[in-house]
């Protein structure tokens, strides 16, 4: 059962978060609360005591949500499902820290119009990437390739240090 630890605030018609809500999981993370697939706007700073962004926009319907290209993702270890069936998401969000994330499967999954640059992301810890990109139509290939290629490597200097 999942303890809420704050309560998100949302403004009148949920098309902006004023306050982000978090939860313990059933894994000991503190999680972010799913937000209103409304959402399009979010405070720029995510709470650094949040370590699982999972779900946190799925099914969005947006293709930009204004905030969180700000955010500091250096203490969350799981992106999946973040964005998955978010159809028409498409922003920049390759500045992100990603060095302690494990889990990335389904993060862009449905993500039609997803077409962003986020080879330089460090996937030196990702463990599963199951169906992270399936029916992202729009994705480049050129970046998946530098995806799989860097998360491959890692994996191999991994297993040979």
């Amino acid at each position: 059962m999942a303890i809420i630890l704050k309560q998100a605030i949302y403004n009148a018609d949920k098309t902006e978060c004023l306050e982000i809500g978090y939860f313990l999981n059933s894994k000991s993370e503190i999680q972010i609360q799913h937000m209103p697939i409304t959402i399009k706007k979010v405070p720029s700073a995510l709470p650094k005591e949040i370590t699982s962004l999972k779900e946190a926009f799925q099914a969005n319907l947006n293709k930009f949500i204004d905030g969180i290209q700000y955010w500091d993702t250096s203490n969350v270890t799981d992106m999946s499902f973040m964005f998955n069936g978010a159809q028409n998401f498409n922003q920049d969000i390759s500045s992100w820290k990603t060095s302690k994330v494990k889990n990335m499967s389904f993060m862009f999954s449905g993500c039609r119009c997803f077409n962003q640059n986020i080879s330089k992301w460090d996937f030196s810890r990702v463990i599963n990437i199951s169906y992270m990109f399936e029916a992202t139509n729009s994705f480049k290939k050129t970046y998946l390739n530098l995806i799989l290629i860097s998360y491959l490597l890692e994996k191999i200097e991994r297993k040979t240090l």
